[in-house]
């Protein structure tokens, strides 16, 4: 009969998860303890699952060189943390004095930049303008950022204790990431039927390689990008150079729009100069990026992504505006996760049916 067909089977059973998904949403009491568990743990998985793909490789090579592997983790934990205290030892005064002359003057730079803009345009041949309109509109644009940028500071501070949380339980679960990974890959493999099994470990290779190269490729890039534009900001004059340029390296993470998110503050604070400052700034935003987009992306990464530019813009662009921040993130790989599982699962169905 036709309702014995494979499209209709695997059609009524999509439908009847999507109803329990349904339904078990109208049950707060059963969600609410569940988003709780999921907020509490999320991020710590998360930041361990990055450095996970950053450090494997030192401790990889640390055990070919006949180091037993916990020893090589703490090892490599020792390192790093020597690293970051050095850093926060030479950078952490003058950053911490940037970040507080940034943020205790930064209405009057917000005046000061509107000010410069609207002078500049007064004094070119752009003076036909209604200026006093578009200076009361800025004004009061001025007015609704100032008071959401306070709370978003001292909302910033309540969370201490949740990123407390997150620097405490993270380095528990990067250390049995690194430990157990094996463990992981095996237990993966125990879902998979037994005649799929070879199959099935191309596939976790594979991802695993996947998104290795996803995430150590774009550290790279972010780090690369923080440090130009930092030298780039020194050359132009501008002010918080160091902090403006730790911003473009944290938000060069995000593809596509991080490079745009990163030189907001640095257009606002070119601004308090001059907008020919603010220009200078864009030019060397777009440098910048060409230099990563072009020369150092595809020779870090290399074609194992292999996702079309235009694909690469779409997904990351959907998924900022259905999860925001974290989908922005997580979208590139987690496309490139997929479609992995996706190619290989067709090639066994074909080959199955060629059997058969």
């Amino acid at each position: 009969m036709w309702y014995k067909g494979n499209f209709y089977k695997y059609g009524f059973g999509l439908l009847l998860i999507l109803v329990n998904i349904y339904f078990l949403g109208k049950v707060d009491f059963f969600l609410l303890p569940l988003r709780s568990v999921i907020a509490t743990i999320f991020f710590p998985i998360l930041i361990s699952g990055v450095l996970y793909y950053l450090l494997s490789p030192l401790v990889n090579l640390a055990v070919k060189l006949k180091i037993p592997r916990t020893p090589a983790i703490l090892l490599v934990f020792a390192v790093l943390l020597v690293i970051i205290y050095y850093i926060c030892a030479s950078a952490g005064s003058v950053l911490t004095y940037q970040v507080n002359q940034l943020f205790s003057n930064l209405p009057r730079y917000l005046n000061l930049s509107i000010e410069k803009t609207v002078e500049f345009f007064n004094s070119s041949s752009l003076s036909f303008l209604p200026l006093d309109q578009i200076q009361q509109q800025l004004t009061g644009l001025l007015g609704k950022i100032v008071p959401y940028l306070s709370q978003g500071i001292l909302s910033g501070i309540s969370t201490v204790a949740n990123i407390t949380v997150v620097i405490v339980i993270t380095p528990f679960i990067l250390f049995y990431l690194l430990k157990d990974d094996h463990i992981f890959h095996k237990y993966m493999l125990g879902f998979i039927p037994k005649k799929y099994r070879d199959n099935g470990d191309e596939i976790l290779d594979d991802i695993n390689r996947t998104i290795s190269s996803y995430i150590v490729g774009q550290a790279i890039i972010a780090l690369v990008t923080g440090i130009l534009m930092y030298i780039g900001y020194l050359i132009l004059g501008l002010n918080f150079s160091l902090l403006l340029g730790l911003f473009a390296l944290v938000t060069a993470i995000i593809p596509i729009l991080g490079a745009f998110i990163g030189i907001i503050p640095a257009v606002l604070v070119a601004l308090t100069i001059d907008p020919i400052m603010a220009l200078k700034v864009l030019i060397l935003m777009i440098i910048v990026q060409q230099l990563t987009g072009n020369l150092l992306a595809p020779q870090i990464m290399g074609r194992r992504l292999n996702i079309h530019p235009l694909t690469f813009i779409i997904i990351v662009m959907t998924a900022a505006s259905v999860y925001g921040f974290i989908g922005m993130l997580i979208a590139v790989p987690v496309y490139a996760v997929l479609k992995i599982i996706g190619k290989k699962v067709y090639e066994l169905y074909k080959l199955d049916k060629s059997r058969s």
